[in-house]
Protein backbone atom coordinates (compact mmCIF):
# COMPACT_ATOMS: atom_id res chain seq x y z
CA UNK A 1 0.00 0.00 0.00
CA UNK A 2 1.46 3.42 -1.10
CA UNK A 3 0.12 6.60 1.13
CA UNK A 4 0.36 10.00 -0.85
CA UNK A 5 3.16 11.65 0.77
CA UNK A 6 0.44 14.89 1.81
CA UNK A 7 -2.39 12.70 2.92
CA UNK A 8 0.26 11.35 5.21
CA UNK A 9 1.66 14.19 6.75
CA UNK A 10 -2.32 15.38 7.35
CA UNK A 11 -3.12 11.96 8.62
CA UNK A 12 0.52 12.04 11.03
CA UNK A 13 -0.76 16.14 11.74
CA UNK A 14 -3.99 15.02 13.23
CA UNK A 15 -2.92 12.21 15.57
CA UNK A 16 -0.24 14.45 16.65
CA UNK A 17 -3.05 17.58 17.72
CA UNK A 18 -4.98 14.60 19.22
CA UNK A 19 -1.26 13.97 21.37
CA UNK A 20 -1.48 10.53 20.26
CA UNK A 21 1.73 10.24 18.54
CA UNK A 22 5.46 11.87 18.97
CA UNK A 23 7.86 13.35 16.35
CA UNK A 24 11.27 15.00 16.41
CA UNK A 25 13.13 16.07 13.56
CA UNK A 26 15.45 13.96 11.89
CA UNK A 27 17.76 16.48 10.53
CA UNK A 28 18.41 20.47 11.54
CA UNK A 29 16.43 20.46 8.45
CA UNK A 30 13.06 19.87 9.98
CA UNK A 31 11.32 18.40 7.02
CA UNK A 32 12.22 15.07 8.14
CA UNK A 33 10.59 13.60 11.10
CA UNK A 34 10.31 10.43 12.83
CA UNK A 35 7.60 9.53 14.63
CA UNK A 36 6.12 7.43 16.76
CA UNK A 37 3.66 6.24 19.65
CA UNK A 38 2.66 8.50 22.66
CA UNK A 39 2.03 7.03 26.12
CA UNK A 40 -1.49 8.06 24.95
CA UNK A 41 -1.38 6.76 21.66
CA UNK A 42 -0.03 3.34 23.27
CA UNK A 43 -3.05 3.32 25.70
CA UNK A 44 -5.39 4.33 23.03
CA UNK A 45 -4.12 1.48 21.01
CA UNK A 46 -4.38 -1.00 23.95
CA UNK A 47 -7.68 -0.23 24.60
CA UNK A 48 -8.82 -0.49 20.56
CA UNK A 49 -6.76 -3.98 20.59
CA UNK A 50 -8.54 -5.49 24.01
CA UNK A 51 -11.98 -4.09 22.15
CA UNK A 52 -11.32 -5.41 18.56
CA UNK A 53 -10.45 -9.33 20.72
CA UNK A 54 -13.95 -8.82 22.53
CA UNK A 55 -15.69 -8.33 19.66
CA UNK A 56 -14.38 -10.93 17.41
CA UNK A 57 -14.83 -13.30 19.92
CA UNK A 58 -18.48 -12.42 20.07
CA UNK A 59 -18.79 -12.58 16.23
CA UNK A 60 -17.06 -15.99 15.81
CA UNK A 61 -18.50 -17.57 18.66
CA UNK A 62 -20.83 -19.22 16.56
CA UNK A 63 -17.96 -20.03 14.09
CA UNK A 64 -16.82 -23.60 13.79
CA UNK A 65 -12.62 -23.96 13.98
CA UNK A 66 -12.82 -25.30 10.69
CA UNK A 67 -14.94 -22.36 9.43
CA UNK A 68 -12.66 -19.58 11.24
CA UNK A 69 -9.66 -21.89 9.48
CA UNK A 70 -11.28 -21.68 6.32
CA UNK A 71 -11.43 -17.56 6.58
CA UNK A 72 -8.41 -17.01 7.53
CA UNK A 73 -6.65 -18.35 4.55
CA UNK A 74 -9.32 -16.84 2.34
CA UNK A 75 -8.53 -13.23 3.64
CA UNK A 76 -4.50 -14.59 3.30
CA UNK A 77 -5.22 -15.36 -0.46
CA UNK A 78 -7.54 -11.79 -1.03
CA UNK A 79 -4.62 -9.87 0.86
CA UNK A 80 -1.76 -11.81 -1.36
CA UNK A 81 -3.52 -11.04 -4.16
CA UNK A 82 -3.93 -7.56 -3.70
CA UNK A 83 -0.40 -6.88 -2.37
CA UNK A 84 1.15 -8.66 -5.47
CA UNK A 85 -1.55 -7.29 -8.33
CA UNK A 86 -1.03 -3.56 -6.81
CA UNK A 87 -3.98 -2.72 -8.03
CA UNK A 88 -4.69 0.84 -6.15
Amino acid sequence: MQLDPSTLSRQLKALGKKEYVESVAINRDNRQRKYSLSETGQTVLKTLTQQAQVYRKHVFSVWSEDEQRMMTILLNRLENSLNTNDIV
